[in-house]
């Protein structure tokens, strides 16, 4: 993992005593920036202390029986790790699945804040138990993922009003919590450039193109939004479906007050991420000579009137051609 020398939030104290905020890490440079990077063996993550027992079966068992949450030594998935940031880990037990989120101990309080105002407005996990050293446990929730449906599973894709209705669900008190913890909703505009640049250390030709995108974004107007509740990182993966209803919503850390075009952008991002990584062909809206998914009035999508089983539900047709596509937009 690589942080700038200096940044906050990475020092901690790992389970042998060491101070790795202390240590003198090797350096390197990345263009004009010097960096420093940080190594810690597996799972002693020093921001993340409860990882150090949320990867451990036998530890986890013993912890979820002190809690009165299951019984037994379960089965360890890593479903998704950012070092420094937070983890997720499945616990399968024969009765159903615990999922253990583990963050940093100053963002508990927040994220448990989260899953209180929005379990039962909105299908978001309530919360099971949380520990002081920053381990969140939340049930397993019924549905089949969206990405997996989108993905060519079987089972009834939602219509775009079913998925407008889950974000108008999401309750006032949202909008007046804290922004501590993963990035705020509504920034991606803003976080373009760095991402721009560190594009463009990794694939330097790119970098005219990626000049002129961040560019373009800088000058373009992004209009006059109401600020309302959003979720916040808004995409496939973090709904769980169910005959064309949505029975779960994931991930609300970033859950807060933003605008619901970014939820929306979001989401559509991500989906035209997924058509490049998904095997197959594309559906038939694809190649109608569409250059940008259709949109009503409001920013909603709209259905393309191809007959696509996609687009019949109301998802928005993709554009061809991959490698030009970002700058078209």
């Amino acid at each position: 993992m690589v942080r700038r020398a200096g940044d906050p939030g990475v020092a901690g104290r790992d389970h042998r005593g060491a101070d790795p905020g202390r240590r003198r890490g090797p350096r390197g440079r990345i263009g004009e920036e010097t960096v420093r990077v940080g190594l810690w063996r597996w799972p002693l993550d020093p921001a993340l202390p409860g990882l150090a027992w949320g990867a451990s079966a036998l530890a986890v068992g013993d912890r979820l029986v002190e809690l009165g949450l299951a019984s037994g030594t379960p089965r360890l998935r890593l479903r998704s790790y950012r070092p420094g940031r937070r983890a997720v880990v499945e616990a399968q037990y024969p009765d159903g699945p615990r999922y253990l989120k583990v963050v940093r101990p100053s963002a508990v309080d927040q994220l448990v804040a989260r899953h209180e105002v929005l379990a039962g407005p909105v299908p978001a996990p309530p919360v099971l138990a949380a520990t002081a050293d920053g381990v969140v446990v939340l049930p397993g929730l019924p549905g089949t993922p969206l990405r997996a449906l989108l993905s060519g599973g079987a089972g009834r894709l939602p219509h775009a009003d079913e998925l407008e209705r889950v974000l108008d669900a999401l309750p006032d008190a949202v909008a007046t919590l804290s922004r501590q913890g993963r990035r705020a909703p509504a920034d991606g505009l803003a976080r373009a450039g760095t991402y721009a640049a560190v594009l463009g250390l990794v694939l330097p030709a790119l970098r005219p193109r990626l000049d002129a995108l961040t560019s373009t974004l800088d000058a373009a107007d992004a209009g006059a939004h109401d600020p309302v509740p959003v979720h916040g990182d808004f995409y496939e993966s973090q709904l769980l479906v169910d005959d064309g209803a949505v029975v779960g919503l994931l991930d609300v850390d970033t859950a807060g007050c933003g605008s619901r075009i970014d939820d929306w952008a979001n989401l559509l991002a991500h989906l035209a991420v997924l058509e490049q990584v998904l095997p197959g062909p594309a559906p038939p809206c694809a190649t109608a000579g569409r250059s940008r998914p259709p949109s009503s009035a409001g920013g909603r999508p709209r259905r393309c009137g191809h007959g696509c089983p996609r687009c019949s539900s109301g998802w928005p047709p993709a554009p061809s051609g991959s490698s030009s596509r970002a700058g078209r937009r």
